[in-house]
C-alpha cells in the first residue's frame, strides 16, 4: 500500500490542510548572539561599548574626595570618591600610597579611653585617666607620670607652644615641663575640653563654648561675659573642636545626630572674641 495518497501528500511543508513544497536551495541557516549588544549612555561616557559578557572597564587617577560612596554607578554618583580604604594616601592625583609606617610607644598599658596627645616645649605630654606621661625625647622614652595637684579624669588637652593646658571636672590648669603649674587656674565646673587657637583659650561645658582671658600669674575667672555661646545655646549640645586660622576661629558642635561648624569672629579693634 503507497504511504501517501498523492504526491502533494508528500510534500513536506503543511498549512492548514495544504502541503507544500520547499525549495531546499534557498535556505539560509545562521545563529544570533545570545546576549544583546550593550551601549554606554550614560551622562558619565565610558571607553568602549559594554559587552554584556566581560567586565565594564573604568579607569579612574583621581580620589582626592576620599571614602564614603558605596555605588560608583549612580546618578548621583561622582568620579573621585570610593567606598572604603584603610591605610592608604589617596591625595597625589595619578597615585594611591601607603601611609607612613607607626610603631606604638605608649608608656604603658592604657585601661581609659581619654587618651590625648600634645607637645609643649621640650616635651611630649600623653595623658590617660588621671595620668599625664611626659617625654623630652619625642616619645622614645617616657618619664615618670603625675596627676593635677587635685587628680581626675583628664577631659581634654591643648597646647600654645610652651604650655599645656589641662581641662578636668574642676576647670582648667596648665602643665610645665614634668609639673602642674597651679590648680584649676580657671575653675569651670565640668569643663569638657579645651583649646588654643590664635593665641586664644577657650574652653567648653556642654553648650557653653567661653574665652579664658589673662595670663598664667593672673588668670581672669571665668563669667559669662566672655562667652561665644552661653549655656542655654540651643543650635549644639557638645562642643567638640576649635581651631585657628588666617580668617578666624572655626568652633565644631554637635547638636543630636547633626553637626554644625561655626565661625568666630576677632574684633580688629579690641581683640575679643
Amino acid at each position: 500500500m503507497a504511504l501517501h495518497d498523492s504526491v502533494r501528500d508528500a510534500l513536506p511543508i503543511r498549512l492548514g490542510n495544504r502541503k507544500y513544497n520547499i525549495d531546499l536551495s534557498r535556505l539560509a541557516r545562521a545563529t544570533i548572539d545570545p546576549i544583546r549588544q550593550g551601549y554606554d549612555t550614560q551622562g558619565q561616557p565610558g571607553e568602549q561599548s559594554l559587552n554584556q559578557a566581560g567586565v565594564w572597564k573604568r579607569t579612574r587617577s583621581d580620589w582626592e574626595l576620599g571614602a564614603g560612596q558605596q555605588d560608583a554607578d549612580m546618578m548621583e554618583s561622582t568620579l573621585r570618591e570610593y567606598h572604603t580604604s584603610l591605610g592608604i594616601d589617596p591625595w597625589t592625583k595619578g597615585e594611591v600610597k601607603l601611609h607612613k609606617a607607626t610603631t606604638k610607644i605608649d608608656p604603658s598599658t592604657f585601661t581609659n579611653d581619654n587618651v590625648f596627645l600634645a607637645t609643649g616645649g621640650d616635651y611630649v605630654y600623653m595623658t590617660e585617666g588621671q595620668d599625664i606621661h611626659p617625654s623630652d625625647d619625642g616619645g622614645q622614652t617616657w618619664l615618670a607620670s603625675f596627676t593635677m595637684t587635685v587628680p581626675n579624669p583628664i577631659k581634654g588637652i591643648a597646647s600654645d607652644g610652651t604650655n599645656l593646658f589641662v581641662a578636668d571636672a574642676v576647670g582648667v590648669a596648665t602643665v610645665s615641663g614634668v609639673g602642674p603649674h597651679g590648680t584649676a587656674l580657671w575653675p569651670l565646673v565640668g569643663a569638657a575640653d579645651v583649646w588654643v587657637a590664635n593665641g586664644y583659650l577657650l574652653a567648653a561645658v556642654g553648650a557653653r563654648l567661653t574665652h579664658l582671658s589673662g595670663t598664667l600669674a593672673a588668670p581672669t575667672a571665668p563669667n559669662t561675659a566672655a562667652d561665644i555661646a552661653g549655656e542655654n545655646f540651643t543650635q549644639v549640645d557638645e562642643w567638640k573642636e576649635v581651631i585657628g586660622t588666617p580668617v578666624g576661629i572655626f568652633a565644631a558642635g554637635n547638636k543630636g545626630t547633626r553637626g554644625r561648624i561655626y565661625y568666630v569672629g576677632i574684633n580688629d579693634s579690641t581683640s575679643a572674641l
